[in-house]
């Protein structure tokens, strides 16, 4: 009798495990119909238009990683130690604030937007803008693991006792980075569907928005030096770039093919 009610309280459970499998079969069907669907020029203009952008940024990152390591070494910039505390000071950011302030760029978080953005785009076919979204994320954390590597820079320890401070690399941050090119390209593909420039003015303010919340949050825990903080935002808005021309040039190819 027991084992005979334990397998009756599984199906549910079982049944919600199968619909959920099915959900993501057919989003995967859908995003490829929507791959094909796209007309082969617009989707050669887009891989070429990410590759050649995202090789520029992996040059680009390689090479502001080791003039920072050539200049200053594993420490901070000249005078930025006392500016840190004289920006953190300024902006009034308590500790148990920026925890918060930085919770958007944290990666449990984004894989939730991920999730919560890129699978409706797939499941209605829009096979370009769906990965636009998840190469944001992707291109832009390898982009700032390969920084880490080049320059083995530390961690502030001036706020806090450096409490909040990971063991690794702190140039660039990466918050900041995934942060502008995920919420960027939110933000652009919001504009790029509408024609109220009202709602255009709220998707800039609302990307920059929680960027700079976020890049504040890094600044007023001790987790960054400010030029992290701003080497992540160059870089989060050099893929968003990169993300935007391919789209462009997507919409172009469709429109010559």
């Amino acid at each position: 009798m027991a084992t005979t009610e334990l397998r009756e309280a599984k199906r549910p459970t079982e049944a919600r495990g199968w619909r959920l499998a099915r959900v993501a079969r057919e989003t995967g069907a859908r995003w490829r119909a929507g791959w094909r669907a796209t007309p082969a020029a617009a989707r050669r203009r887009w891989v070429w238009t990410v590759a050649i952008g995202y090789v520029l940024l992996l040059a680009t990152t390689v090479a502001v990683a080791w003039l920072g390591a050539a200049y200053v070494g594993k420490g901070p910039l000249p005078g930025e130690a006392a500016f840190d505390l004289r920006l953190v000071h300024a902006l009034h950011v308590k500790f148990n604030a920026a925890i918060w302030l930085q919770t958007p760029g944290t990666d449990i978080p984004l894989v939730i937007v991920l999730v919560a953005t890129v699978g409706p785009l797939a499941w209605r076919g829009r096979a370009l803008e769906a990965l636009s979204v998840l190469g944001g994320y992707v291109l832009v954390y390898s982009a700032v693991n390969l920084a880490w590597i080049v320059w083995a820079r530390a961690r502030p320890t001036i706020i806090a006792g450096g409490i909040a401070a990971p063991g690794f690399s702190s140039f660039p941050s990466g918050h900041t980075a995934k942060a502008f090119a995920v919420y960027g390209i939110l933000g652009y593909l919001w504009a790029r569907r509408t024609r109220s420039f009202s709602e255009r003015v709220t998707a800039f303010v609302f990307v920059f928005g929680v960027s700079c919340l976020v890049a504040i949050g890094r600044l007023g825990m001790g987790a960054h030096w400010p030029s992290d903080v701003a080497g992540g935002a160059f870089f989060g808005l050099f893929l968003l770039l990169i993300m935007i021309l391919a789209l462009r040039a997507a919409d172009a190819g469709a429109r010559d093919g």
